[in-house]
Parts: C-alpha cells; structure tokens; sequence
C-alpha cells in the first residue's frame, strides 16, 4: 500500500486562464487554458507556463503531461528543442487522485537550450501513460499531429 500526501495550498476561488481553450484529453482531463510567462525568450532563459485543467474522470493510469518546444519546419524528435514530463506536480498529485470537475493549476518549466538558433517555435502539450506511451487523443480541439495539442507559438530572438 502506498500512501501520497498532497503539498500545496487549496484556493478557493482560482484566476481564469489568460488563453482559454476547451481541448479535452481523452476522459482524463480538460485543458481549460493557459498562461505564458513571455512570448518572446533569448536561448537560455526558462520558459514558464502554467495549465489550468479540470478533472474529468481520471482512472488509475500514471498519467504524465508533457511539452515540446518545437521547430515546425523539423517535426521530428530532432526538431523538439526543449522538452518537460512530469506527473501533476512533481508527482505529488496524480490524475487519479483528482475528483471529477476539480480545477488544478500548474506550472511547468521549460529551459530553452543556449544553442537555439533564433525563430518561431510552437508549444505543444499532451498527456501520455507512462506504463505505455500510449498518448491521450486530443478532442474538440484541432490535433496538431500525433495527439498533441498547440498551445501558441514562441519566438526565440
């Protein structure tokens, strides 16, 4: 048996999301949007966004949420210039600990490489098990391929 214990705060009333959106993953979760520290970064700089889910009804699966910042003219792994997996906050929260409707908030950090040549990027997310890869299909929202949903485009300067 194995017992997780939650480390953060309950708000009551949460901030909306500056970028809204309505893209579901699967029948785990609702990306209801997002915010982006910046939309413009030098190489080096860290890269912060936070998503604003809303539980549906998560099963028992070790979901991870993952983000690519990716080079649209090279959509390969090669193209993918800085890239975070993570359970819902560090692992301390996972899908299926959270009751259906529940908002969670979090913020995740992306470190883009010194060598990023300048550009436009796209930021792409999506929700994987991590037992099999397996990703979640990106619903009511347009696939950016590969169920992964575009969150916005970033220019590297």
């Amino acid at each position: 048996v194995s017992l997780l214990a939650y480390q953060g705060n309950v708000a009551a009333a949460q901030a909306a999301p500056a970028v809204t959106t309505t893209t579901t993953f699967g029948h785990v979760a609702r990306l209801l949007g997002f915010d982006l520290s910046a939309s413009s970064f030098v190489p080096g700089q860290t890269l912060d966004v936070s998503l604003h889910w809303r539980a549906l009804s998560p099963d028992h699966a070790d979901y991870r949420v993952f983000l690519h910042l990716l080079d649209p003219k090279n959509d390969t792994q090669s193209g993918i210039v800085a890239q975070i997996d993570s359970a819902p906050r560090s692992g301390t929260y996972p899908f299926w600990m959270w009751q259906p409707d529940e908002i969670v908030i979090e913020t995740l950090s992306l470190s883009i490489p010194p060598q990023t040549p300048p550009g436009e990027y796209v930021l792409l997310v999506g929700i994987y098990d991590s037992a099999t890869g397996e990703r979640l299909p990106v619903l009511g929202a347009r696939d950016f391929g590969a169920n992964r949903f575009a969150l916005t485009s970033v220019t590297i300067r």
